[in-house]
């Protein structure tokens, strides 16, 4: 599909007489499908070796279950369990499971009694169909004593490991064969706290097949993909299989590739300030599951940090810690993972101060069975070396781009993405200074969030400006998306950005990109935060001539009001939530701007969407030109909220 920023490069080709690069461009989509033809060839390849079922899988492994990162749980210990666990399960017995992200899918057709995938068109739903998620929720809750849980999960087990669906393209594919495997390491783990636990012989099916998903996997390891999360989660799976499989002889290789994929690709896809340079907060947020894995793992094995890991790792968990608000919501920049809600990381952060990567306490100190798996306990005091997270003030990681304000009282809450790199990651949007306002647990304004997979045909526009609360010049966003930059040179896309932080309360972020579009224009983008939370937002355009200019700001919960100030220099917005504090939103704005408040949706988990409304204002205008926004809000007794 052609897209504005690719007739703009066109044009900029034509422009500069570059006019081999537009010629590369223009012939790039055969070079690719010549690419996927062989692509696929391999890929049924692949299935065909998974399929060949080898003699030796089950030969010489044994009863025993393993910890992977924690000892096993006595018998009487106490397990905790949460609401959304035990939603969860009581849905798969209804035949309702949640698969990719947090949608829902019947999977027992009415009068059936077996699992059906013929119903779902996204594939990231097959995947995780084949990852066994739902086979952990099983095993939790059968250890938190859901009476039901275990036949469940023991007949559902049974039949997927007799199935022929777990021969399918998605089943085999690399990824899905490393989650997998740490999935059954959960199930062993969590049947063997129960009274009752998984018959022998199928304990001994779980673990033939985790072999069987290692061996597939050391040869399908996914080096295609460059500097990329995917092969840290490879080594996630084969760390897992080696300590699940301890009598196995391929163990020690499995174990001596894992540590040689973490310690040679965490270093390349950590920033200087320990952001995951991918530039998303959810991806974020569960890639810290993945190294603190790979800390406990390389403390069991006596092995040493890379050079700057350990700072690395120390700034990664800090800004997890300040991206996990204390009520255990996370505003979404950037793309949303399918493999797990942002609620069942809960209880991540409280493992990590345990184990002392995190240094703060936790502003989300919730325990769960998660902190349980990998820590054998957490007292919830804070070590003698751990500092007190501040509750007001700014932070800044200028590296990857995350900035943030907090009130004194913690009421209010500004949340900042704006990648400054030239790079777009991986996982990232067009939102170069998109932004979320978190008042008393509510969302006043919205970062939508992102959907991921080629299955989903609105992922383009939850990842285009028009999904970001950013502003589009002549329909042009402020970032480059990573899909067009690995089709157009650097010349064109290679601008950064620049933070600073020009008072305690105040940030700043400063950008090149719109010099695509006409030499020399400059965006910038201020942030200031009052003693009493309010807000005041600025952003300025330079440059000359005039410009079509669009931009948006997506609303929080409750219904907003747009009308004209009586002055006629802006508009007033405003809202009386049902819960929490009246909300006023000022818009100063230059004159010939229309400005309307539309119906929108958002993204709270991968494949959910919920109704929203937007405000935007656009029309030509003449450059230089700047707008601002201010907040106010009702006076209110605050209460933090920590679920």
């Amino acid at each position: 599909m052609f897209t504005r920023e690719h007739t703009n490069f066109l044009l900029q080709c034509c422009k500069r007489r570059r006019f081999g690069d537009g010629a590369k461009f223009l012939t790039r989509p055969l070079r690719v499908s010549l690419y996927r033809l062989r692509r696929r060839a391999a890929s049924k390849a692949a299935i065909a070796e998974a399929t060949a079922t080898t003699a030796d899988d089950a030969a010489g492994l044994d009863g025993r279950v393993h910890g992977v990162f924690a000892p096993l749980c006595v018998k009487g210990e106490k397990v905790l369990e949460d609401g959304l666990l035990a939603m969860d399960v009581d849905a798969q017995l209804r035949g309702v499971y949640r698969l990719a992200g947090g949608a829902y899918r019947p999977l027992v057709p009415p009068g059936a009694t077996e699992v059906s995938l013929q119903g779902l068109l996204d594939s990231e739903d097959v995947h995780c169909w084949h990852r066994l998620y739902w086979a952990g929720r099983f095993a939790r809750a059968a250890a938190a004593g859901h009476e039901k849980a275990l036949d469940a999960l023991i007949v559902q087990l049974t039949a997927w490991l007799d199935g022929p669906q777990k021969h399918c393209r998605e089943s085999q594919a690399a990824y899905t064969l490393a989650e997998r495997i740490c999935s059954i390491a959960e199930v062993l783990f969590w049947t063997a706290a129960g009274e009752r636990g998984l018959p022998e012989a199928l304990t001994l099916q779980l673990k033939s097949q985790s072999r069987r998903d290692a061996r597939l996997l050391t040869r399908r390891l996914e080096y295609h993909l460059g500097v990329h999360n995917h092969l840290l989660n490879d080594a996630r799976g084969l760390y897992a299989a080696a300590e699940m499989l301890p009598e196995c002889e391929e163990s020690t290789e499995w174990r001596r590739a894992a540590f040689g994929l973490w310690e040679h690709f965490f270093p390349l896809l950590l920033l200087p300030d320990g952001t995951l340079a991918e530039q998303s907060s959810h991806y974020h947020l569960l890639l810290c599951r993945t190294a603190l894995e790979y800390v406990l793992a390389a403390r069991s094995a006596g092995r040493a940090l890379p050079d700057g890991m350990k700072e690395k790792f120390t700034g990664m968990f800090r800004l997890a810690n300040d991206l996990v608000r204390p009520d255990g919501t996370l505003p979404r920049f950037g793309d949303n993972s399918p493999d797990h809600m942002g609620e069942e990381l809960w209880g991540l952060m409280a493992a990590a101060h345990s184990h002392g990567l995190l240094e703060e306490t936790p502003r989300h100190s919730k325990v769960t069975m998660l902190t349980r798996y990998y820590a054998r306990y957490y007292e919830g005091s804070a070590p003698e070396q751990a500092r007190v997270a501040e509750s007001g003030g700014t932070r800044l990681y200028e590296d990857g781009g995350f900035g943030f304000l907090r009130s004194a009282d913690g009421a209010t809450e500004v949340a900042i993405h704006a990648n400054p790199q030239p790079a777009a990651g991986a996982h990232g949007d067009s939102g170069i200074g998109s932004f979320e306002v978190w008042r008393q647990g509510q969302v006043i304004i919205r970062e939508p969030g992102c959907y991921l997979g080629p299955s989903c045909s609105r992922a383009a526009w939850f990842r285009s400006a028009e999904a970001q609360n950013v502003t589009s010049v002549e329909d042009l966003g402020p970032a480059v998306l990573l899909e067009d930059q690995r089709r157009m040179p650097e010349w064109y896309w290679g601008e950064a950005g620049r933070w600073q932080c020009p008072s305690p309360d105040t940030l700043l972020f400063e950008s090149n990109a719109f010099s695509r579009l006409q030499h020399g224009m400059k965006l910038a983008r201020r942030w200031t935060l009052g003693e009493a939370g309010e807000l005041l937002f600025e952003e300025a355009l330079s440059g000359r001539g005039a410009i079509g200019l669009r931009s948006r700001l997506f609303l929080g919960e409750g219904h907003w009001k747009a009308e004209e100030d009586a002055a006629g220099h802006g508009w007033l917005l405003t809202r009386q939530a049902e819960h929490g504090p009246a909300t006023r939103l000022a818009l100063t704005l230059p004159r010939g701007l229309t400005v309307s408040v539309e119906d929108a949706h958002f993204t709270p988990e991968y494949g959910v969407e919920h109704p929203a409304q937007v405000v935007v204002w656009s029309g030509r205008i003449s450059l230089p030109c700047r707008w601002s926004l201010r907040s106010e809000f009702s006076e209110k007794v605050y209460r933090a909220r920590n679920h």
